[in-house]
């Protein structure tokens, strides 16, 4: 098991923008960094000075300026670059599984609030390379109420990945393709601290 850090880059990038009177929502950001496309800017978001850092934006400027890449400024902008890296961060881990195993990874599954960001579920399908099985956005709840249901015999063991499927809307989404060659560069040029892939 491996936790990389989520969109909560994002909600920081967000809640600084406010305080400094940029009026932002997390919907806004996401339709204008859909409509900016691919950039050459992202970082490593295993980096631990994002961890302790109270400015979020200063330190994505540092960390895409350490790599030689002009840093991005605008919301939508750093919104792009945050849920590229994101997505660098996920394929990273993916071929890091298969080095460690020895066995291929087929299809990446996405659960949690993250499911309802469509910029992040496609960045990610793309970014991987691999097929994206989506949802759903509840996914802790649902298992912690399969889990308690099993406990109290309510649900046997072997019920609760039919019970699960059914109680919850989950999808596909295909990686497109189209951006294999920018994703293998910018899996290149982004630097890690080591612990990434």
């Amino acid at each position: 098991m491996r936790n990389l850090t989520g969109l909560w880059l994002l909600e920081q990038a967000a809640r600084q923008w406010r305080e400094q009177g940029t009026a932002v929502t997390l919907v806004e950001l996401v339709s204008e960094a859909t409509a900016i496309g691919p950039t050459r800017a992202a970082f490593d978001i295993t980096a631990p000075g994002l961890v302790t850092t109270e400015d979020v934006l200063g330190t994505i400027r540092e960390l895409c300026a350490d790599a030689g890449q002009a840093a991005p400024s605008a919301p939508g902008e750093v919104t792009r670059c945050i849920v590229q890296s994101l997505a660098l961060a996920y394929r990273r881990t993916i071929a890091l599984c298969e080095r460690l195993t020895g066995d291929p990874v087929e299809a990446l599954h996405m659960i949690g609030g993250g499911t309802r960001n469509a910029l992040l579920r496609r960045l990610t399908a793309d970014a991987c390379a691999r097929p994206l099985r989506v949802g759903p956005v509840e996914g802790t709840a649902l298992g912690c109420v399969a889990v308690q249901a099993s406990a109290v015999g309510d649900l046997q063991a072997d019920e609760l990945p039919a019970v699960l499927a059914r109680s919850a809307d989950v999808y596909t989404v295909d990686p497109s393709g189209a951006d294999a060659r920018y994703w293998q560069q910018l899996d290149e040029t982004v630097p890690t601290n080591g612990s990434a892939a």
